[in-house]
């Protein structure tokens, strides 16, 4: 024992030494406020540093006494195996000298180990020392381990690895924003450095108590993670980081922060922070526009100066998203959302004939649809972005600037699926109701469904009876005070009236009565349940017309 050694103690009573030797054996499992709890790293670390020619000690008391326990490594049967060593005895181990060699690899794990379990007993410092110090100390539990250059280089970087002493910038329940020390993202748990990568630049690194690990104290889902952090993001009510974040966005790219947001574009799945407006209006002011690159696509710019603001072109998509959601002007307040679009009001019979016709059909069930053509609140549009068959634009304001446009793409296709597009929009216009609000949305379409299913209703007077037109008696006061029939045939057609009802029918019906217009008065049928026209029969088709 010569040279100098990393001690890393903790003040605490008895700690037995069987925890130190069974693989699994670990006194945190299921402790939420812990980082270990596999029981696995304080053997595998110990075998990595031997692995690297380092010495790894533990001393300490337990029910037995005090002990110092160095890892050691014994050739058994030709095989390098690990042995546990106190000094006046030797224990063999079930461990090779490879146990976890696939995945204890790197000087910070092995550091790390010791470290992280002080972290979880508390009351613990560290600190290089000689040689002289391995000693017993009672009311304390010590690890001793070689000061090695490469374990040196991780304790002289402690700050990147372990969060203790990082400045918090903003914190929820689970996730503390922490000032950053370069470039890399670099996630914590329980203050102790979990996941690491140069492949996303980020304004903050963090901290999160709660997000699950794997047995090498690695993130067990990077996605899980990224979704628990930027899930604050809109939710952020610190107008001093939102400032810096959107100055980053601003001044860089778009961040780690915005960049892992997940569903931003429906962000009624947040409780947006009205604090956004507020940093928003203290970077670029109260008399700023935002603009999105589907904006920028159409030069929206000049457009937004001529009618008196400052446009602001937000290159992330989700952080235009945030923006809106808090009530930031955006260029579709400014220019009206028919700015993207390339409108025709001319709806004349000879450019769109089957929407001119759909229009007719849908307006002999909703008139307004047809004072909405005259107000020029309907029309056709082509965009290169948009692909919806229609379009309510202006949803969210007042009812009388709202507006309906039929993709041009669209206009071509059948009359019925044009009826279908003109009452789908009608019913945003009419609501302002979206697609997202499913519920709401859904109820309106089966409320007018039916009404025109009650509209069009017909308890009718008749049955067709093995193809015998029969009234039932149930029903004859449906078919007036008459019981008289007058039938006239043609080739393609019967008519057929009885009482103060008109029916039509197939032009084959057949009757013993020879003469082109056959009268009669209806008679009793032999189930003596309703009325029948004698002898008619071959009645396949029957409907009743108005009259």
């Amino acid at each position: 024992m010569t040279g100098k050694y990393l001690k890393i103690t903790n003040k605490t009573g008895l700690v037995p030494r069987i925890n130190l030797e069974k693989l699994g054996l670990s006194t945190k499992r299921n402790d939420p406020g812990t980082i270990g709890q596999f029981g696995s790293g304080i053997k595998f670390a110990p075998i990595a540093a031997l692995r690297n020619g380092w010495e790894w000690w533990f001393t300490g008391t337990d029910s037995l006494g005090q002990y110092k326990l160095r890892y050691t490594k014994v050739v058994e049967d030709g095989v390098e195996c690990v042995a546990y060593d106190y000094g006046d005895y030797q224990k063999s181990s079930s461990f090779t000298i490879d146990a976890g060699c696939l995945s204890w690899v790197t000087p910070f794990q092995i550091y790390r180990e010791a470290v992280a379990n002080a972290f979880d007993d508390g009351d613990w410092s560290i600190d290089v020392v000689d040689s002289s110090e391995l000693t017993v100390v009672d009311g304390e539990f010590s690890v001793f381990i070689s000061a090695a250059p490469d374990l040196i280089e991780v304790h002289n970087n402690f700050h990147k690895y372990f969060a203790n002493d990082r400045e918090v910038l903003y914190e929820t329940r689970s996730v503390k924003f922490l000032e950053k020390v370069d470039h890399k993202l670099r996630i914590y748990c329980h203050n102790v450095l979990v996941h690491e990568s140069d492949q996303y630049e980020s304004i903050y690194d963090f901290n999160i108590d709660d997000v699950r690990l794997n047995e090498e104290r690695n993130l067990a889902s990077l996605w899980e993670a990224e979704w628990t952090i930027t899930g604050k993001i809109p939710m952020m009510d610190d107008v001093k980081q939102i400032e810096k974040i959107i100055r980053y966005e601003r001044d860089n790219f778009e961040p780690f922060e915005l960049s892992k947001i997940s569903g931003a574009k429906s962000l009624e799945e947040y409780n947006v922070s009205k604090q956004w407006y507020d940093g928003f209006v203290n970077v670029y002011g109260k008399n700023s526009a935002i603009y999105d690159e589907v904006g920028a696509a159409y030069n929206v710019q000049d457009s937004i100066k001529l009618r008196g603001f400052n446009p602001v072109l937000i290159s992330s998509d989700n952080l235009y998203c945030i923006l809106k959601a808090a009530g930031v002007t955006n260029y579709i307040d400014v220019l009206g959302e028919e700015y993207n679009l390339n409108t025709d009001f001319d709806l004349s019979p000879a450019k769109y004939p089957n929407v001119v016709k759909a229009i007719e059909v849908a307006s002999s069930f909703i008139p307004e649809i047809k004072d909405l053509v005259v107000s020029q609140k309907l029309g056709v549009f082509t965009s290169d972005l948009e692909r919806n068959l229609g379009v309510t634009i202006n949803a969210t304001k007042d009812r009388d600037e709202r507006m309906i446009f039929i993709n041009k793409n669209h206009v071509q296709d059948s009359v019925e699926s044009i009826v279908a597009t003109i009452v789908h929009e009608y019913d945003h216009l009419d609501t302002g109701y979206a697609d997202s609000d499913y519920r709401f949305f859904r109820d309106v379409a089966d409320r007018r469904i039916a009404s025109l299913m009650m509209k069009f209703y017909e308890d009718k007077c008749y049955e067709l009876r093995d193809d015998v037109l029969t009234f039932p008696l149930s029903k004859i006061a449906m078919i007036g005070s008459s019981m008289t029939f007058v039938i006239t045939k043609s080739k393609e057609f019967a008519f057929i009236r009885v009482g103060d009802k008109m029916f039509i029918s197939n032009g084959d019906i057949e009757y013993d009565d020879k003469s082109s217009m056959f009268v009669g008065v209806l008679v009793v049928n032999d189930t003596a349940d309703g009325l029948i026209i004698p002898s008619l029969k071959n009645v396949k088709t029957i409907g009743g017309i108005s009259v």
